[in-house]
């Protein structure tokens, strides 16, 4: 497979507009993978500038860099965990940054893979994006009890009918494990009732993303990387976060929400907590893709932008 085969294709590309600046600055791609975004970052950015890639895989790493090196900017590549973007920034002398992008999808290149990140090709039910993540889903679907995967499947994955489908989990195991996606999809498949599939999705959609969620910890993840980040922000420094599921928008909006309002005081009283806003949300109601970009790009469907600002009154 070539290398043009993986490249994935970017998601609201425009947003990278918001960390557009008329001056020399620093800007970190927090996930960067095959440089889909990092490219259009780089294309924008003054001569002079720095470009941060982050990435768990370094092959990925070296695609981006390849892909920006024609642009007038100095190009850092730090291979780690968005989790710990602050600390691996700081690790390399970078105390401050102009803009962060936080893209939360699978890349081409995890859809294709042989770690089961998608049901559309039969492959191990591994999911473990990286070495942080200890167990993989097949380890938890032989693992865990009825309620613990069904709780995973209705909190990270809205699934309605998480009962029935850990129920079956269960009673499965008992007979064989639950190893390969082509097995956990059959097993949906024959779980929810044929009336009762979503039109617009496969009926396996949400359990393999929660199961996704809980192997690499990924709703904890964006939280504690976007609290840690936003520190480094320069004043009227910004960041730019691509979901692309009502879990993963749901808690990117609380933790904007705590990083914007976070007085604990009563609303009619002076406040005397001390805690002051660090930031201001530009979008209250995120950016979602045109029916043009779904059209071209069905994996946008699902996708919406928040973005935010370092205020200086912090």
């Amino acid at each position: 497979m070539s290398t043009e085969t993986i490249y994935h294709n970017p998601v609201l590309i425009e947003t990278c507009d918001y960390l557009r600046f008329p001056h020399i600055s620093t800007v970190v791609d927090a996930t960067a993978g095959e440089g889909g975004h990092s490219v259009r970052l780089a294309q924008d950015m003054q001569p002079g500038s720095t470009l941060v890639l982050v990435d768990a895989v370094p092959e990925r790493l070296e695609i981006a860099r390849r892909r920006v090196s024609d642009y007038p900017v100095q190009c850092i590549l730090i291979t780690g965990n968005f989790r710990r973007l602050a600390e691996l920034l700081k690790e390399r002398g970078i105390e401050q940054v102009d803009g962060v992008l936080y893209d939360q999808g699978l890349s081409s290149a995890d859809l294709v893979s042989d770690r089961g990140f998608s049901f559309q090709r039969d492959a191990p039910l591994d999911m473990r994006r990286d070495e942080t993540a200890s167990r993989s889903a097949a380890d938890l679907l032989r693992e865990l009890s009825q309620a613990e995967l069904a709780r995973i499947f209705r909190d990270l994955g809205d699934e309605k009918w998480a009962v029935p489908i850990a129920r079956a989990i269960v009673r499965t195991r008992k007979l064989h494990p639950i190893t390969r996606t082509s097995e956990l999809k059959a097993l949906v498949e024959r779980v929810v009732p044929r009336h009762a599939w979503p039109p617009d999705v496969h009926v396996a959609t949400r359990v393999m993303m929660a199961l996704r969620y809980a192997v690499n910890d990924d709703i904890n993840a964006i939280k504690e990387s976007i609290r840690g980040i936003v520190p480094l922000l320069r004043p009227g420094a910004r960041v730019v976060v691509l979901s692309y599921s009502s879990t993963e928008d749901r808690a990117v909006k609380v933790v904007l929400r705590e990083l914007e309002s976070p007085c604990t005081c009563p609303k009619k009283l002076p406040c005397v907590c001390g805690r002051k806003p660090l930031i201001r949300v530009l979008t209250r109601r995120g950016i979602r893709p045109t029916p043009e970009e779904v059209e071209r790009n069905h994996r946008a469907r699902s996708a919406v932008a928040r973005v935010a600002e370092r205020i200086t009154n912090a």
